[in-house]
């Protein structure tokens, strides 16, 4: 009983000094018990984001990465390619239809968004697109309408069934000039017109006459990049209604001499110009560029540039051993302000075999051009031919060599070896031993016929090594270094 009686009054003074003295955790949860003060709402309205910031918020929403860009792909970009299924972009178009249905002002915005970017595929698709253009342009008071907004148009023409929708209606042609006249402030004209069938259509001159009549000084980038291609008269007439042009991009070309020679043709924003395929699909003959190029150097010296802002070129093919052609003078002019070059065949083989040059000389046109070019920065080029390497450039700093197709290749292991290992390990023992002290990058394009390459790691591991010496990154196709790469491969198991 003593122990009970001990135990209880121990209890009620703890009880008692708990109740007299609260601790601060009690005395904390009690005021949180507390009622809580009432709200005061503010009578001062909040100031709403103007009009331009969710402009420039939904366009991160909306538009895809790259998209209405003016520039051309640097070779050299870090990455994969984005490039959308059709399920994808569908979707695209779907979230700027919901992003539409919020709110008055977000449709507005959406709406000019939805309008930037035009596809043209056949006829079935692109008349309602037409008459909503003409459409809204007559119900406008400005007279403007939903091609106001419009900054591209790609034409795809052939990539679909062109389902006609009335017999005796309007052809492609009158389509497209149609839609130009809608859409004056057009400044991405991309042609991939006849993708994938054979070279030899031409753009209409109605189509490239309506482009400078209603574009020509909006736009900035012109691009034919499919089987379609202009004649280089309407060619010549369309530059000269866009001075502000900055991309110029022609994989094929009908060139025919201009009989009366016109003024030499200047474009002081062009900055970037592209001839022919790069890299030469399997089995097509691309012509020289002679007339062009010819056209570009008609001032009496180097002084007097016609594009003064040239900094970057792709050409193929390059004639550059029939002496004082025109190739060779467009160098003279343009090589000093070059900074990119990227071609994939330095002289086709029935030219070098008709240049008199003797059997089994290699081909100078890589060393010619390096001569030229003191200033280039970024060299992209296909190795797997007989030229003559340079020893030295003291400005170069990137190097990617590309397969002459990437299309895979099935070869005898020695035919591979002598044909497209060789001709590599040549190029870089040159690069290793010789003098370019600003080299810092060497990319390998590891696909299509340099695919087995990209995956021996005996091989990459060897020139690996030898680019760390030197503090030269080597890196794959994406951009990623092989020294990361190969780490990975390390830890693959053997059958994957």
């Amino acid at each position: 009983m003593g122990l009970i009686s001990r135990f209880l009054h121990r209890s009620k003074s703890v009880r008692d000094s708990t109740k007299s003295k609260p601790s601060t955790a009690n005395s904390r949860l009690s005021s949180y018990a507390a009622a809580p003060p009432p709200i005061q709402f503010d009578s001062v309205q909040r100031t709403i984001l103007p009009i331009e910031i969710w402009r420039r918020i939904l366009s991160l929403a909306c538009r895809l990465p790259g998209s209405l860009s003016f520039e051309a792909p640097d070779p050299f970009i870090s990455g994969s390619p984005l490039v959308l299924t059709d399920e994808e972009k569908a979707e695209n178009t779907r979230h700027k239809i919901d992003v539409q249905l919020v709110c008055r002002a977000w449709r507005v915005i959406c709406l000019e968004f939805s309008y930037e970017s035009l596809v043209v595929c056949c006829r079935k698709h692109t008349l309602p697109l037409l008459n909503t253009l003409e459409g809204s342009k007559a119900e406008d008071p400005d007279a403007r309408g939903h091609g106001w907004w419009t900054r591209e148009i790609k034409f795809e023409i052939g990539s679909c069934p062109d389902i006609p929708v009335t017999s005796g209606g309007p052809n492609m042609n009158a389509i497209v000039v149609r839609i130009l006249r809608c859409t004056p402030n057009l400044a991405i004209y991309l042609n991939n017109n006849g993708f994938g069938k054979a070279l030899g259509k031409h753009t209409h001159p109605t189509i490239m006459n309506a482009l400078g009549r209603h574009c020509g000084l909006s736009l900035r980038r012109l691009e034919w990049s499919a089987s379609e291609s202009p004649r280089w008269d309407d060619l010549e007439v369309l530059l000269f209604e866009t001075p502000r042009l900055r991309t110029l991009s022609v994989l094929h070309m009908i060139q025919t001499p201009t009989p009366h020679p016109r003024k030499p043709l200047t474009l002081k924003y062009l900055h970037s110009l592209s001839l022919g395929p790069f890299p030469t699909p399997i089995g097509v003959k691309i012509p020289t560029w002679d007339t062009v190029l010819a056209a570009f150097t008609q001032t009496p010296s180097p002084d007097e540039l016609q594009l003064p802002s040239l900094t970057s070129l792709s050409i193929t093919p390059i004639n550059f051993v029939i002496p004082k052609s025109s190739t060779e003078r467009f160098f003279l002019y343009y090589g000093p302000h070059l900074r990119t070059l990227r071609t994939s065949d330095l002289t086709p083989r029935d030219l070098f075999d008709s240049a008199f040059v003797a059997p089994g000389s290699s081909n100078p046109s890589l060393r010619t051009i390096l001569n030229l070019s003191p200033h280039l920065r970024s060299l992209v080029f296909n190795p797997l031919q007989p030229i003559a390497y340079p020893t030295e450039h003291a400005c170069l700093e990137r190097v990617a060599v590309y397969p002459p197709s990437e299309h895979p290749v099935s070869v005898p292991l020695r035919m591979y070896a002598s044909q497209v290992q060789l001709p590599l390990d040549t190029l870089f023992e040159q690069l290793v031993g010789g003098a370019f002290p600003s080299l810092k990058v060497v990319r390998l394009r590891d696909q299509g016929a340099f695919g087995f390459l990209g995956r021996t790691t005996e091989w990459l591991e060897q020139w690996r090594k030898q680019w760390d010496e030197k503090g030269i990154r080597f890196e794959n196709r994406d951009g990623l270094s092989y020294a990361f790469t190969l780490d990975l491969m390390e830890m693959l198991p053997d059958d994957v």
